[in-house]
């Protein structure tokens, strides 16, 4: 009976162990599932914006869309004009919103009814290490400054020069972080909560244009050819030669020269200096000794002599050299020359090359009453 006893509970251990066993494992399957589960973080790339974005939210910000859309206009009009002609030392580093009024590059830019300063607005490129910096000044009824640079950078496309681009800045708000630490509810697991840092405003120009009827232009007629130098300019077109002059007769001539024909020296005193000399001596006692005379000790007196000095001042004396001119006859050969000549004409801009303008309204009705339609391209900051 014992025995009967005792082997009903070695059943009943070995299925108590196998059940912990078996829990054991399950648990051990659960946490190693779980873990599994979780995937890592992917970090996500760099994301790149606009140098020129934080500045043209503060202009649109402080004055409006209207001068914020000029802005657009005069900065992309003048990237495109430039990012062709920049590494060429002839390009004109400074343009004025009345230089691309002239050349009919953009049409007369307006700010709630007050026109655009064209000789104000401007343009300054200036070269950094590598890259260009262009800074705008736009004088409209309100007056905006926007700086951006040009360069070749790895992610230009369609172009090997295009603007520059910057990390964004995380937006790190304080007040968007609740302090609070809240325990966890150990029955269920409730997802994290992404901060509610706010996006930066992102601008999308849509491109209009106008296409007048008349010509882009016409050039004058060439001016005469004339030694007197001419400098070009946006609308004046410059022409140059040289011209090779051999004459046969009458080309020499004789001339009177001046040249050194020796040097003169001479001695003058430069400053004087104190020196000091012995004219003698004179006796100077120096202490006593004792000597007997006539049966007495007496004090003797001891002399040296000692020397007698007086100054003077003494000259100091320099030499400089001087030249003498004499005069000569020479000839003078004036066979050959080289002469340069200058021919200018002017170029005169009628309407008829496209007007561009960039505008934050997909369906502006200012622009499209004056005639201009949309080309469906856009723009983006």
């Amino acid at each position: 009976m014992y025995k009967e006893r005792k082997d009903k509970l070695s059943v009943w251990s070995y299925v108590t162990y196998g059940v912990i066993i078996f829990i054991i494992l399950l648990i051990i399957i659960l946490v190693i599932s779980k873990i599994a589960s979780k995937k890592k973080p992917v970090k996500k790339p760099k994301e790149m914006v606009l140098y020129s974005l934080e500045q043209f939210s503060d202009i649109e910000q402080n004055y409006g869309k209207s001068l914020a859309s000029n802005m657009a206009t005069f900065k992309y009009t003048a990237i495109d004009y430039y990012k062709d002609k920049l590494g060429n030392e002839k390009v004109d580093t400074i343009l004025t919103l009345q230089d691309f009024y002239d050349k009919h590059f953009i049409e007369e830019l307006v700010e709630e009814d007050t026109k655009c300063d064209g000789e104000k607005s401007k343009v300054e490129v200036t070269k950094k290490s590598g890259e260009y910096r262009l800074d705008f000044t736009l004088v409209c009824k309100n007056t905006a400054n926007l700086t951006t640079y040009l360069g070749k950078y790895k992610y230009c496309k369609g172009s090997d020069i295009c603007e520059k681009k910057i990390e964004k800045k995380e937006n790190n708000n304080p007040s968007t972080v609740n302090p609070t630490t809240v325990e966890p509810n150990p029955t269920t697991v409730e997802p994290p909560v992404e901060p509610t840092n706010p996006e930066p405003v992102s601008y999308k120009f849509y491109e209009y244009t106008l296409t007048p009827s008349d010509k882009v232009g016409t050039y004058s007629a060439w001016s005469d050819w004339s030694s007197n130098e001419i400098q070009s300019s946006l609308n004046l077109e410059v022409d140059t030669k040289e011209e090779t002059i051999t004459k046969t007769e009458g080309c020499t001539e004789t001339r009177e020269e001046t040249y050194i024909a020796s040097y003169n020296t001479e001695t003058y005193i430069v400053g004087y200096e104190t020196k000091k000399y012995k004219v003698g001596t004179r006796p100077e006692q120096t202490g006593t000794r004792q000597v007997t005379r006539g049966g007495k000790v007496v004090n003797e007196p001891i002399y040296k002599d000692v020397p007698i000095y007086q100054t003077k001042e003494t000259p100091i004396y320099g030499t400089k050299t001087t030249p003498v001119y004499a005069t000569r006859q020479v000839t003078v050969d004036n066979c050959t020359s080289v002469n340069k000549f200058y021919r200018s004409r002017t170029f005169k801009y009628n309407k008829g090359i496209n007007y561009i303008r960039y505008s934050t309204n997909e369906n502006d009705t200012y622009l499209l009453n004056r005639g201009y339609v949309k080309t469906g391209n856009t723009k983006e900051f």
